[in-house]
């Protein structure tokens, strides 16, 4: 099933993978010592047959629904309405990143993930920086609490924070060292060096604060739209059946910025949003002259 998993993933995410490179793959490490069958052997039909029929089941078990909905967009929401930096968006992108090591993204709702990111991105420039980064106060012109705007409570968000900073102490205790093994793991340990240990140093990030001074924002903004459909909920997803919905399969493109656990670059985030300017994209090639003689 977990093969499965894999392989359906990668179509949806629009990385397709041809199916005989990802069992074996799977193969290698779950077989640590054992070779992995050969591409034109019989066992490996077999277990592309097994493959194929987890995979119906699994899409009947999912009701063919596959939209996913990643923390990136909330966050990248968030980060304009406040007018924030660019090391704010990237450095909260980078947690994101890499908290998709962890369940954190079945465990709670987009928002709050988004949430705890800004959250720990803002407490780096405050130790990096060494002046109070803020997030400011929603809504604007207000006493409100920064949180307010994602329509997550601190108790939510502390706790995604807790479970990104555990994720980094495994990761460092698995290498033998420091946590040095992911994007924002330098990150993680400045914050401890300065104090800040994911909760804002003085208040400065969790509290309401005064406006959207320091490295962190420019302004206050709008709060993020919530899903439609009444209250939103911290906890999980819920995913309605769609029998009668296919199955999109893509055989070209990319892999999206939220799918994989490295950084995703800056200039991609921000095209996403409508952030660059066209001066800074690349200009069209020029057009070639047509030689004298030439047809049209």
């Amino acid at each position: 099933m977990a093969t499965t998993c894999l392989f359906l993933a990668s179509k949806v995410e629009e990385t397709p993978k041809k199916l005989k490179d990802v069992i074996l793959e799977c193969y290698k490490v779950q077989h640590n010592t054992v070779q992995p069958p050969d591409p034109d052997s019989q066992e490996l039909w077999k277990l592309k047959e097994q493959v194929l029929i987890c995979e119906r089941e699994l899409l009947r078990v999912l009701g063919f629904d596959l939209s996913v909905e990643h923390a990136y967009r909330p966050l990248l929401a968030y980060i304009k309405s406040i007018s924030g930096t660019r090391d704010l968006a990237q450095i909260a992108w980078n947690f994101i990143n890499d908290s998709l090591r962890t369940t954190i993204c079945l465990q709670y709702a987009p928002r709050c993930v988004s949430a705890a990111a800004a959250m720990m991105a803002s407490n780096y420039l405050e130790a990096k920086l060494l002046k109070p980064c803020p997030l400011p106060p929603h809504p604007p012109g207000t006493q409100g609490k920064w949180n307010n705007a994602f329509q997550a409570n601190e108790k939510t968000v502390q706790e995604i924070v807790t479970l990104i900073q555990n994720m980094y102490d495994e990761t460092g205790t698995k290498s033998g060292g420091g946590p040095q093994q992911l994007a924002n793991s330098g990150a993680v340990a400045k914050m401890r060096m300065h104090g800040a240990n994911g909760a804002a140093p003085n208040g400065s990030s969790s509290s309401s604060g005064g406006g959207g001074g320091g490295g962190a924002s420019k302004s206050a903004g709008a709060a993020v739209k919530p899903p439609e459909g009444g209250a939103p909920s911290d906890r999980g997803v819920k995913r309605e059946s769609s029998g009668d919905a296919s199955l999109k399969r893509e055989t070209s493109g990319g892999a999206r910025g939220g799918s994989g656990g490295g950084v995703a670059p800056k200039a991609k985030a921000e095209a996403e949003e409508g952030e660059i300017e066209e001066g800074e994209l690349a200009p069209p090639a020029p057009k070639r002259a047509k030689p004298d003689g030439a047809p049209e």
